[in-house]
């Protein structure tokens, strides 16, 4: 369930992350979040990043890391805007092209962590 879902917002991006969680599971064979007690799991979702699939598997390809983690961005505005374009991305990478979204970097990542810890 997306972050925004916990408080009642549906979109098309809540959509996409639901897609991305999927992707992520049948990819690891473990869902981005798990925990026992329902309050600790709803404040894992809002508030911490899953563990990167390569940091699970070594030989992930980067390329559906960066699609999956693309669409598990806390914040809607950083994910896929459209479900086209996710399934673009999807065909670019299982055709062996370059896909075109890119992972935010490290900098940016800490930013808007930062940033969403003060809202």
């Amino acid at each position: 369930m997306a972050p925004e879902r916990l408080s009642g917002h549906q979109s098309e991006a809540a959509d996409l992350y639901a897609l991305g969680a999927t992707l992520y599971e049948l990819c690891l064979q473990c869902a981005p979040f798990e925990h026992a007690q329902r309050d600790e799991l709803r404040r894992l979702i809002q508030q911490q990043s899953p563990m990167a699939p390569s940091d699970l598997c070594r030989d992930f390809p980067r390329g559906l890391e960066t699609i999956i983690l693309n669409c598990l961005e806390k914040n809607p505005a950083y994910r896929y805007t459209t479900a086209r374009q996710l399934i673009e991305d999807l065909l670019r990478f299982a055709l062996g092209d370059r896909i075109r979204r890119t992972r935010p970097g490290w900098l940016s990542r800490g930013f808007h962590r930062l940033r969403s810890h003060f809202q």
